[in-house]
């Protein structure tokens, strides 16, 4: 039977790495020239995965002008004083970077102690346990995958099910759909309540899914609970639906739209931008579906603002 993947891990140290006075001239001790690396957010909507809001990164082998030339090894850096560039990337291209060092981890006599050392398990005796796992580890077939390679994951998931003894109670996608409206729907009724950082527990679980009546009641518990991620929450979605073309723009994702803009401009009034929520308010006045709700928002600014310029002639008395 084939493996669904390829558990060739690569522990890498970058050029800088050389300060550790290392030659290797052993083919199977090191491996030595250049390679390079690059990190790229992978997912075949174009939505790049998070976590905590946080951007995942997978480091990929690439070119030197930064192609990606391989997904599939599992690659770990050690050494990230260059890393890939910014934390952020909200625009721009991550920095390539080349290695000359690099080891196969499931050989652990090929990894020379200076390297070895910097890696916990080495020394707590855990090591082989994790190579091990590793190995019995269940990874999805790709969005884009092949038949074969959809039928060689299928047929792996079954041998570790097997192994596990638990051939006999696999899950169907009815039972995971059932599980993701359950955690949907008590994180709605929480948010109800005012109890949001439970209502946040369960609707993180569903946030992955990318559903937008999932997402809706998760940036609603978010800016009803002044959560600082709110904001930049919402402009996140809002530059992802600016990416779609137009052949994927359907009635739901107007809505979505709509719904987003409508947000980002209250959650600049709560957090007391009131210029720039004014400003998002104004640009809704022509439009069939915000007009209505822009025009109360508008009043109730107006309202504010006097309010404000009281309190202020109020402090200077």
């Amino acid at each position: 039977m084939k493996s669904l993947k390829k558990v060739t891990m690569l522990l890498i140290s970058i050029l800088v790495a050389t300060c550790f006075g290392l030659v290797f001239t052993t083919t199977s001790k090191a491996a030595t020239g250049s390679r390079y690396l690059t990190i790229k957010q992978l997912r075949s909507s174009g939505y790049g995965y998070k976590a905590l809001e946080k951007n995942i990164w997978k480091i990929c082998e690439s070119n030197s002008s930064g192609t990606v030339t391989n997904y599939d090894h599992t690659i770990y850096c050690v050494k990230g004083g260059a890393g890939f560039g910014s934390s952020a990337f909200g625009s721009g291209t991550p920095t390539v970077r080349e290695y000359t060092r690099y080891f196969d981890l499931k050989t652990k006599s090929s990894i020379p102690s200076s390297y070895a050392n910097l890696i916990p398990v080495f020394s707590n005796g855990n090591y082989s346990k994790l190579v091990k796992l590793l190995e019995n580890i269940y990874i999805a077939p790709k969005a884009n995958a092949t038949t074969e390679e959809r039928q060689t994951a299928s047929e792996y998931r079954d041998l570790l099910l097997r192994k596990a003894g638990l051939a006999d109670s696999s899950i169907t996608d009815d039972d995971k759909r059932m599980f993701y409206q359950t955690c949907y729907l008590i994180g709605y009724c929480y948010a109800e309540m005012g109890l949001y950082e439970k209502a946040l527990f369960f609707l993180e679980i569903v946030r992955p899914l990318n559903n937008i009546r999932y997402n809706i009641e998760y940036i609603n518990c978010l800016a009803n609970s002044r959560d600082i991620r709110a904001i930049n929450t919402i402009h996140n979605e809002l530059n992802q639906l600016a990416q779609l073309k137009e052949s994927e723009i359907t009635d739901g994702i107007i809505f979505y739209h709509n719904f987003l803009r409508r947000r980002r401009a209250y959650t600049f009034v709560d957090m007391g931008r009131l210029d720039d929520a004014e400003e998002a308010f104004k640009e809704m006045l022509n439009e069939d579906a915000n007009k209505e709700y822009a025009k109360g928002e508008l009043e109730y600014i107006q309202e504010l603002k006097k309010l404000k310029g009281i309190n202020n002639i109020a402090s200077e008395e």
